[in-house]
């Protein structure tokens, strides 16, 4: 039994500085006490289940202090402070929403110049108008057909009866039957007798307005005859309708 206590109260130091540690100790302090024999080994189990339990409380101890005040184990060890990120922030009553608003305008003081996201817009001439209205309310069924002797295949006409400007719808047509930014569409107007050619140029599509004469939508030669009577740009990003160019 002496040799037992032994065994636990090393096995007891060895772990002290684990929580399970007090357990062999505290077996090795029993052990020793209630043995019979009293010899060297006695002694010694005890004195080694007594100092394996006086370290495992004593970590214990360390353990429970580190954890509350978020110091070292001990004394000795240093560690990096944590970093205080609230240090230096003083509340201030005074905050202009409107400087939020002129960063994100571009116009804040930073040293350099903010790009203005909208400033291509912004520099845009001669608009004078929108293109904002749907072109269901002109024809919700539109029939697109090809054009003769057209060997692109991307050359298609339809035909609407009206007595709107085109001008306003140009832009929702775009989006409702163009399949690519390739394609040219002619609208026929049997109202007004005019065919309306739109061409996608980059950001925006040209729009020529011809006159219009029965029969000169069934040759690529002849659909759009002449110089336009009327020509403008409409912007593929909000509808900006531009007339006479840059």
């Amino acid at each position: 039994m002496n040799s037992v206590a032994i065994v636990m109260g090393v096995a007891g130091i060895l772990t002290s500085f684990l929580a399970i540690g007090i357990l062999p100790s505290f077996i090795g302090v029993i052990v020793a006490l209630t043995g019979k024999k009293k010899d060297k080994k006695k002694k010694i189990g005890l004195v080694t289940s007594v100092i394996g339990l006086i370290l495992s409380c004593l970590f214990i101890f360390l353990y429970g202090r580190a954890l509350k005040t978020g110091g070292p184990l001990l004394p000795w060890m240093k560690t990096e402070p944590k970093q205080d990120l609230s240090a230096g922030i003083v509340a201030d009553d005074s905050y202009d929403a409107s400087a939020d608003l002129s960063f994100a305008n571009g116009s804040a003081d930073l040293g350099t110049s903010v790009p203005d996201p909208l400033a291509y817009q912004k520099n845009r001439t001669n608009i004078t108008g929108s293109s904002n209205l749907d072109f269901d309310e002109i024809e919700t069924n539109v029939v697109l057909a090809a054009v003769n002797g057209d060997d692109t295949g991307l050359l298609r006409y339809c035909t609407v009866k009206t007595d709107k400007d085109l001008k306003g719808y140009i832009f929702s047509y775009y989006d409702k039957h163009f399949d690519t930014a390739d394609e040219i569409h002619g609208i026929i107007n049997t109202e007004n007798n005019t065919i309306t050619k739109i061409e996608c140029v980059g950001e925006y599509v040209v729009v020529s307005v011809y006159p219009y004469k029965e029969g000169q939508e069934n040759n690529v030669m002849s659909i759009f005859p002449g110089e336009p009577k009327e020509q403008y740009n409409v912007f593929l990003d909000n509808g900006d309708v531009q007339t006479g160019g840059e």
